[in-house]
This record gives C-alpha cells, structure tokens and sequence, in this order.
C-alpha cells in the first residue's frame, strides 16, 4: 500500500508541474512530500522485515524471500514505468 501511495504522490507532483516547467509549484512540493514520506516508511518497514528474518532464521523459506525482494522490485519498476506515463 506503501508503494502504491508513493507512485500516485510521485506521478500527482510530475502532472502538477508541466513540461514546460510552468506548473503549480506549491502543489507538486506537496505531492513530492507525500511521496517521501511514503518512501521512506516502505523502506523503513522493508528493513525490519530484513532484521526480522534474520533474527526469526526464516531466510530459507520462499515466502520469506519473496516478502524482502518483492517491494524494492516493484518500487523500482513502478518508479521506472512513471517515466513512460
């Protein structure tokens, strides 16, 4: 949920800020701290799943591997696909 408000907050801030670098400012720095504040607790969360595995000895299981490469993956590509939006 994280992830999906830091892509919507990201791509709201590009679309209040035109191409042409005319825009609503005030707006867009709005969106991009939303975006920030997203980020930054996803990321947040994604290492305490990393310290919870390591401490609970989970990094065998498969579920466990998918929970700590799956955000940053979709973070990644999300943010990529902003470009092409």
């Amino acid at each position: 949920m994280l992830i999906a408000a830091f892509l919507r907050s990201a791509w709201q801030a590009d679309q209040a800020m035109d191409k042409t670098g005319i825009g609503n400012l005030e707006l867009c720095q709005q969106y991009n701290s939303y975006a920030g504040i997203a980020f930054y607790l996803a990321v947040t969360l994604w290492v305490a799943s990393i310290i919870f595995a390591v401490f609970g000895k989970c990094f065998k299981e498969n579920l466990s591997q998918i929970a700590i490469g799956f955000p940053p993956l979709i973070m990644v590509v999300g943010w990529l696909l902003l470009w092409f939006i």
